[in-house]
This record gives C-alpha cells, sequence and structure tokens, in this order.
C-alpha cells in the first residue's frame, strides 16, 4: 500500500487514468457549481477582487470565477506539475493580467502577508496531512477584512442513492482508508468551522450544498463518478474486485429503478480575518479589556496565604468574568460557578488555564460542583505544593459563605 505522503491526492495515482481523472475532475465542478457559485457571492465574492485559489487543478473554477467575474485578478496556486500545466492550457485564452497559474503548494504560499481579497481552497484540506497549518497561511496571505472560502467532503456524508446502494458504503470505507494512509482525512467537512476558529478567522459560518439527480440529471452525477478511483482501490488492495463487481452491478441495477434518485454534498465553509480574533477564554479576556499578567506558584510563594488566596480569587474572578463576557464587577465571589453560567466547554479552558499558571490540576466536575470562586481559591491554594487538598470544597456548603478563613490551609 501506499506510503504517507505530503498530500493524499497526486493524479497519476490517484485514479487508474489520468485523462478520465482530469475529465471527471471537470464534471464535479459541473455538478455543484450552480449552488457553489451562489455560496461564494453570499460570502463577499464580487467582480474586480483579486482572487487567489490555492489547488487550483486544471483550471475549471478559475476558468468559471473568470466567466462570471471578469474584471477580477485571478490567481491560481498548484502543486502537481502535470495539473499546472493543465490549467494553463485551459485558461490559455485569458491574459496574464487577468489570470496566473503558480506552481507552489498552499503550505507555503510565496505571496506577501494581505495580498488578496478573497481566497478558494476547493477539495484540498481534505487531502493534507497538516490542514490546520494551510488555513494559517490562507489567512495571512488574505488583506484585512477579507473572507477564504474552505470547501471540502465528508465521506461519511457523500453521494447516496435511493434505492440504497449498500456497497457504496464498502467503496467509501476503503476510500478514506487508502486516504487516511496517505495522510488525508476524507471525514474534514465537520471539522471545518473548528479548524477555522483555530487559524485565526472571524465570523466564521458553514453551508451545506447538494446536489440531486432529480434537479439536474444523471448524466451530471454519472460524468463526476467513473469507475476511475474504484479501479485504483482495488489495484492497491483497499477494495475487492468482488466488491467492486458487486458495486458496479447495483449500481447499474440502481439507474434502471423509474424512482431512483442520487444525491451529494459538499461542505463550505467561511471565515474572515480581521485585526483580532476574539475566540475562547484568552480572547474573551482581550476582548473584554480584562488583564491577567502572567502567574505562578513561585510568585503566590511570596505572599502570605491571605494574600494568596486573594490573588487567586482576583485571578479566577476576572478569568470567569471574561470568558462569560461580563464585568468583573459583576460576577460575585461567592455564588455556584454554574449559576454564574460556566459551563463543560468554559471549565475545561479554565481548568488548562490553572494548571498552565499554577501547575494545579482542578477537575472539570469540581469547576462545575464548587459552591463559590472564593471555595475554588481555596481548592487552588490547597493544592499548590502538589499536596493533599487541604481547602476540599463540600457540594452541601451554603452559597453565601466565605469558604476561606485564616488557619484552614
Amino acid at each position: 500500500m501506499p506510503l504517507k505522503q505530503d498530500s493524499s491526492y497526486k493524479i497519476e495515482s490517484f485514479a487508474a487514468n489520468t485523462e478520465n481523472e482530469i475529465k471527471r475532475l471537470k464534471a464535479q465542478v459541473e455538478l455543484f457549481w450552480d449552488k457553489e457559485i451562489g455560496c461564494l457571492q453570499r460570502f463577499g465574492l464580487r467582480d474586480g477582487m483579486r482572487v487567489l485559489e490555492c489547488g487550483s487543478g486544471p483550471g475549471f473554477v478559475l476558468e468559471k470565477l473568470l466567466q462570471g467575474f471578469p474584471g477580477s485578478r485571478m490567481v491560481g496556486v498548484e502543486i502537481d506539475p502535470l495539473l499546472v500545466e493543465q490549467s494553463r492550457q485551459t485558461l490559455a485564452q485569458y491574459r496574464k493580467d487577468q489570470c496566473e497559474i503558480v506552481q507552489g503548494s498552499i503550505l507555503n504560499l510565496d505571496f506577501p502577508d494581505d495580498s488578496f481579497d478573497f481566497v478558494i481552497s476547493r477539495l484540498v484540506l481534505e487531502h493534507l496531512p497538516d490542514p490546520l497549518s494551510a488555513i494559517r497561511e490562507v489567512r495571512r496571505v488574505l488583506r484585512i477584512g477579507g473572507k477564504a472560502v474552505f470547501i471540502d467532503n465528508d465521506f461519511d456524508l457523500h453521494l447516496r442513492a435511493y434505492p440504497d446502494i449498500p456497497e457504496l458504503h464498502e467503496l467509501y470505507e476503503a476510500y478514506c482508508r487508502c486516504r487516511r494512509a496517505e495522510g488525508g482525512n476524507p471525514n474534514i467537512g465537520r471539522e471545518l468551522p473548528g479548524l477555522l476558529h483555530k487559524g485565526g478567522f472571524a465570523n466564521v459560518d458553514l453551508e451545506i450544498v447538494a446536489a440531486h439527480s432529480r434537479v439536474i440529471g444523471d448524466e451530471r452525477f454519472l460524468r463526476s463518478e467513473g469507475s476511475g478511483i474504484p479501479a485504483q482501490l482495488v489495484k492497491d488492495g483497499y477494495l475487492s474486485r468482488d466488491a467492486f463487481d458487486r458495486l458496479a452491478r447495483k449500481w447499474h441495477d440502481t439507474l434502471q429503478q423509474e424512482d431512483h434518485a442520487l444525491v451529494r454534498q459538499l461542505f463550505v465553509a467561511v471565515g474572515e480575518k480581521l485585526t483580532t480574533q476574539p475566540s475562547s477564554l484568552h480572547a474573551a479576556t482581550r476582548r473584554a479589556g480584562h488583564v491577567v499578567g502572567r502567574n505562578s506558584a513561585d510568585d503566590l510563594s511570596r505572599l502570605n496565604p491571605k494574600e494568596q488566596h486573594q490573588h487567586l480569587v482576583d485571578y479566577l474572578q476576572t478569568r470567569i468574568a471574561a470568558a462569560l463576557e461580563v464585568e468583573k464587577a459583576l460576577i460575585p465571589v461567592n455564588r455556584p460557578l454554574i449559576e454564574l453560567g460556566l459551563d463543560s466547554i468554559l471549565s475545561v479552558e479554565l481548568a488548562n488555564y490553572v494548571i498552565a499558571d499554577f501547575g494545579v490540576r482542578v477537575s472539570e466536575v469540581d469547576l462545575l460542583e464548587v459552591q463559590s470562586i472564593s471555595a475554588l481559591a481555596t481548592l487552588v491554594q490547597g493544592n499548590l505544593d502538589g499536596g493533599e487538598q487541604a481547602g476540599k470544597v463540600s457540594a452541601t456548603k451554603d452559597k453565601d459563605e466565605v469558604v476561606w478563613e485564616e488557619g484552614e490551609i
């Protein structure tokens, strides 16, 4: 079986026949284009922009974009030299000041910061071992206020048929094993919003576009599928010959059914580059104007127990106020955190900050059950030296009681 590589898409080994694979790629653009272009326009694409397509393949998307937005400046980046040559042939009628194809990688774009108004990456991230680095690189070359759109598959929600074709499940399982062995992630569609947030994008949104045979007809579906990829999976040992034969027969029989239907989906995620990207507890702290200095157990060791406790109360109150996006003064120190609005997600982030800043592991359950910020400060303080929880908090404490008292530590 193939070894893991820098991308799980190499056209010369992806399908049994390269020429047919290029035709399939063109048909795949045609299958979704009416829906995709609508998404791109809703997300802000308009004529006159400087647009980058990462992973431009044979140039069929750029061709569509140039037809619809003739006043724009289009740049395509493609890593495969065969596809670079093919795209230059596809776009030969356009002047270089209208469209340029550059051989390169989405992981290392040879453009200055803030170079483009709009970036498109179509069916690329699912083939990368490190999609997050690609997203961050796209964000780097995007200007402030610009948008990037990432379009990918999720093979748990890939092509489905009515009547059902169980053999399609076998095919997709084989395909997914192959792509993962080569470093790809064929189920990345569901992860796109989270990846965009991690990559620094703001105002992230997701749409799913669908193509249905009862709307666009069978022919466009059949041209966008083909047998090249299944045949290559057989050749590489991921799919048995028997499964391939059964799939071919069942596919044929299904198409003979008068009421048959085929449906396929793509995940379309968009993010915007802003000067700041508020997200998570730490970014919420910056957005809310709260300042939390660098803390450590060593810093606290210089204080007496009462000063330690007050410092921890102030630290926790600031962190929680920032997470909940309210003023610190509105966060009482003697009410249960769960009543204040701390949920399981924010409890994980808060626990991470406590262990990073003070080396104290506080469980998420403790955070949700503890009766106050003051009680939580006592719990952290009791573990500063890595010892037993000297200030263990009881869930039955009266919520108005101040937990820490001199001599408790």
